[in-house]
């Protein structure tokens, strides 16, 4: 999928015109071996971490220092600034892992010759190298921005549901509440 939407913007004589999933993993089995349909994945996996991990981690953080500071009420406005906070940090986090992956994942491996990239951290260098440290934040405006609605909800409905756990009480056996 991320070589199909990459082909577009590729000059023409560099294109794979794939015509559809089905031909895109076949050629790429075929020409690249069966490993070529997992090239990228464990910098997807490790790009999952950090946005999770990044974004939980900052939006209870965000929130309570909000809340201390009498920034605001604890409301709908308070996650809201969490959330969108939370997301930016996420994105900065996460977008050199992105770039890094995306890069990996679309590199045009010739059959017989060298890959452009022998891994992840090589690619990362020789980006750095080639465009300085900033081409790792190619494309951060718009990654923060995509997913800002969904953030904003999850976390919403996270933050719901921690309140309504806070608040169970566990009913033990030698308890005189009987249902």
């Amino acid at each position: 999928m991320v070589r199909m939407q990459a082909d577009g913007r590729l000059p023409v004589s560099q294109r794979r015109n794939y015509t559809s999933v089905v031909d895109a993993i076949t050629r790429m089995s075929k020409q690249e071996g069966v490993t070529s349909l997992w090239r990228g994945s464990s910098l997807t996996v490790n790009r999952a971490m950090l946005v999770t991990a990044s974004q939980l981690a900052s939006y209870d953080q965000i929130k309570e220092t909000i809340l201390e500071n009498g920034l605001m009420k604890d409301g709908l406005g308070t996650h809201v600034a969490a959330s969108f906070s939370a997301g930016f940090v996420a994105s900065v986090a996460s977008n050199p892992v992105d770039v890094i992956k995306t890069r990996v994942m679309n590199m045009k491996v010739e059959p017989g010759q060298k890959p452009p990239y022998a891994g992840a951290l090589d690619c990362a260098i020789k980006t750095v190298k080639a465009e300085g440290p900033m081409a790792l934040y190619k494309g951060l405006y718009p990654q923060s921005q995509d997913r800002d609605h969904l953030r904003w909800c999850f976390l919403l409905l996270l933050n719901r549901s921690g309140n309504c756990s806070r608040n169970f009480k566990v009913l033990k056996d030698d308890d005189e509440n009987e249902f």
